[in-house]
């Protein structure tokens, strides 16, 4: 049964051969994710049930990946991205098998954990930007946006399926076997992404380029002066930063405290409560952003959106009725798409292709580092002020950034453009913020 085949029968338009093998070799990143996340728990928590050393293990995991994310954006623009994301997905892959033969024949040892975990968490942070990067790279002219809701679409079935099926690996071939599915799902998907191409045109690395570290701090801190030089795109990712800031800490811990604590549900309602935010989230990807952006522009569907998520969770305020909360989690899973999927396309488009790979870097290092401090603040705010509190601060701060998107300057004129106009959009609005390369890898001004 061939690629096509198989997007056929779950409903999903092909929209190129291309497109369809990049699309299913992530789905296999992201269940060998799920699996590796499912059976390393099982196995640290089974073999020493110490909690603390699995709560180090993550902090340890969560740094390394947040840095990773920011310090592969030189990496994708001074080489072919195509590459380092098989790079990055095949060294994810050996590095899980590495954990799959010591969890069935080793015994454990703390700190080789701590080694390997923070070692793989490089390569898993290395996925996210190089994986936009790629998208937008393969996608036909004109389809990125399409491509990316179809992106997001699969990617919350996968979030939604990858659990059960991880779960359910670890009941029948233990931390060991699940670890090795892992491997191999990694695998199949370096095996998946070898036919694809990108073109090395723009590429800023050359032969007789400086030093590779030299290099690499030097596009790295220009990565860093470009995102914030090119205005429209880091007031989106502030904005971005603000509803980033809400949803993880709604969902980590706002509701699990209102479902376990506050309202006595069994703790599978999470699972329920998350099952029907990824079906939302689903439906959004395939049909909604498409279908909103005709609809009403892309600058209105962003503002639209954004309301919508803060209505959900200010909903939880409002009724305590399953069905109610089940309908409302489903809506803002399907608008919620809308936001990241406009906003990434128009920055994968926009962005020269000699910066694209920093670009989408730097937004996903801004945006991860919002989590924190929302999780922080809802804890914090749900001890001292009670949780429907809470729930109505994240909710106020989504309606501020639903508003901000009529204040950030151009970004109807950039957000209302056709894809084929917005090629090097921001390059044209803002020439300044762009170094070109030159033959020997160095990024000059002009």
């Amino acid at each position: 049964m061939n690629a096509n085949r198989i997007l056929k029968i779950l409903k999903i338009e092909s929209i190129s051969v291309n497109v369809t093998r990049l699309q299913i070799g992530l789905v296999c990143v992201g269940l060998a994710s799920d699996a590796f996340r499912y059976a390393f728990a099982w196995w640290v928590l089974k073999i020493n049930g110490s909690v603390v050393e699995f709560g180090s293990l993550l902090a340890a995991m969560t740094f390394a990946q947040t840095t990773s994310t920011l310090g592969v954006g030189a990496l994708g623009d001074m080489w072919n991205p195509m590459k380092v994301l098989r790079s990055a997905v095949c060294l994810q892959g050996a590095t899980i098998a590495i954990l799959a033969a010591w969890a069935g024949f080793g015994p454990y040892h703390f700190p080789l954990a701590m080694l390997l975990s923070i070692v793989l968490s490089l390569f898993v942070g290395a996925i996210e930007p190089l994986t936009n990067v790629a998208i937008a790279s393969i996608a036909p002219a004109g389809q990125v946006t399409r491509v990316m809701a179809q992106r997001g679409a699969l990617a919350s079935g996968t979030k939604l399926l990858g659990p059960l099926m991880a779960g359910a690996m670890v009941s029948v071939f233990g931390a060991a076997g699940t670890l090795l599915a892992s491997a191999a799902f990694a695998g199949a998907s370096c095996l998946i992404f070898v036919p694809l191409r990108i073109d090395d045109d723009n590429r800023a690395e050359q032969p007789g380029a400086m030093s590779f570290l030299s290099s690499w701090a030097r596009k790295t801190a220009a990565g860093l002066r470009t995102f914030y030089q090119v205005k429209v795109d880091f007031y989106f990712c502030v904005m971005t930063c603000m509803a980033n800031f809400a949803l993880p800490a709604f969902f980590l811990v706002a509701l699990p405290y209102l479902v376990i604590q506050v309202l006595n549900f069994p703790a599978s309602m999470l699972g329920i409560f998350d099952g029907i935010f990824c079906a939302g989230m689903f439906v959004g990807g395939m049909r909604v952003v498409m279908w909103l952006n005709r609809a009403v522009g892309k600058q209105h569907a962003v503002f639209l959106s954004m309301a919508a998520l803060a209505a959900m969770i200010f909903s939880f305020t409002v009724t305590r009725q399953p069905v109610v909360m089940s309908g409302a989690l489903f809506i803002g899973g399907m608008f919620m798409m809308t936001i990241f999927v406009n906003i990434g396309g128009l920055r994968a488009v926009a962005t020269p292709k000699h910066y694209r790979t920093r670009m989408f870097a730097t937004a996903s290092f801004l945006v991860s580092l919002s989590i924190t401090p929302g999780i922080a603040f809802v804890t914090f705010a749900t001890q001292r002020a009670g949780i429907d509190a809470a729930l109505g601060s994240i909710a106020g701060i989504c309606i501020v950034s639903a508003v901000a998107i009529y204040f950030i300057p151009n970004s109807r004129k950039v957000l209302e453009m056709t894809e084929r106009d917005a090629e090097n959009a921001y390059q044209r609005l803002y020439p300044a913020a762009f170094l070109k390369p030159d033959a020997g890898g160095r990024e000059m001004a002009g």
